[in-house]
């Protein structure tokens, strides 16, 4: 019979052993997992830097960091004189009464006109919601004024620039959303430079940093084909930053007479005209 009283050193001695083998089973899987796993780290940086050596047929050389470098500066300049030639037309600002106010304006102001020249507009000018009871709230406000200028600028030109009617002009066009492009979300492409990435900047840590927001608004009119060239080159010259997003046409064909000759049709074009109010964010590292 095993008497454990007048063998306890060897009982402890064992357990000792036992629990320096568990901890060093212990010890050895979780080396084992972290070689595993610093292996295949090692294999993905090692695939990621053949890459690069296969892309420019050696290893990165220091020329190459020159020009990673000079077309970077470039491409910052580049920004700058975007922003320089952007209009910098100022935006209104209104409480939320204030809004509503202007918005029943303009839409006195584009009926009184419509009416005038005989054309067809939407009584409501695409700001229904706000000429009855609703009112917006102060978060609502700045999305709302750059739609209420952008309908301002472009029915102004419409007006004014032969169209024939103004069937539809909507805030909320279907499947169309605010564009917010921030820095990460931008493709960096040199030709003889580094290989496309994906832009790495402040932008990164903090979330969501914006390069600029675009507001679109849509635009039915129908107007004479060789008006409508002269009708976006007077919205591009507004003096805020509006962007064509999508444009579409239709030949439509009317009789204007007997039909007995050409001059007898008249042909006008059906438009479908998305138009973004674009906003840059302030240039990184200014307050503007």
């Amino acid at each position: 019979m095993f008497d454990i009283n007048r063998n306890k050193g060897f009982v402890i001695t064992l357990a000792v052993a036992l629990v320096l083998i568990i901890a060093g089973v212990v010890l050895w899987r979780g080396a084992e997992s972290g070689a595993v796993d610093a292996e295949g780290d090692l294999e993905s940086y090692e695939s990621s830097y053949q890459s690069v050596v296969t892309t420019y047929g050696g290893e990165p050389t220091e020329e190459l960091v020159h020009k990673y470098e000079s077309d970077t500066a470039a491409l910052k300049e580049a920004a700058k004189e975007l922003r320089a030639a952007a209009p910098k037309g100022e935006l209104p600002t209104f409480t939320p009464n204030g809004f509503k106010d202007e918005v029943k304006t303009l839409q006195n102001k584009f009926y009184a006109v419509s009416g005038d020249k005989n054309i067809s507009i939407p009584q409501d000018i695409g700001e229904g919601q706000w000429l009855g009871p609703e009112m917006p709230t102060e978060a609502e406000l700045p999305k709302l004024i750059r739609q209420l200028v952008l309908i301002r600028d472009v029915l102004g030109v419409l007006l004014d620039g032969g169209v024939v009617e103004i069937n539809a002009v909507d805030r909320n066009p279907q499947g169309l959303v605010e564009d917010e492009t921030s820095m990460i979300d931008i493709d960096v492409v040199f030709d003889g430079g580094p290989a496309p990435r994906t832009a790495r900047t402040q932008a990164e840590a903090k979330g969501k940093e914006h390069m600029y927001t675009a507001v679109p608004v849509m635009f039915n009119f129908r107007v004479p084909p060789q008006l409508l060239p002269e009708l976006l080159v007077k919205i591009r010259n507004a003096p805020h930053f509006y962007r064509v997003r999508s444009i579409t046409t239709t030949s439509e064909i009317e009789s204007v007479g007997e039909l007995q000759d050409p001059a007898d049709v008249e042909e006008l074009l059906a438009v479908e005209l998305v138009v973004d109010h674009v906003l840059l964010s302030p240039a990184p590292g200014s307050d503007t």
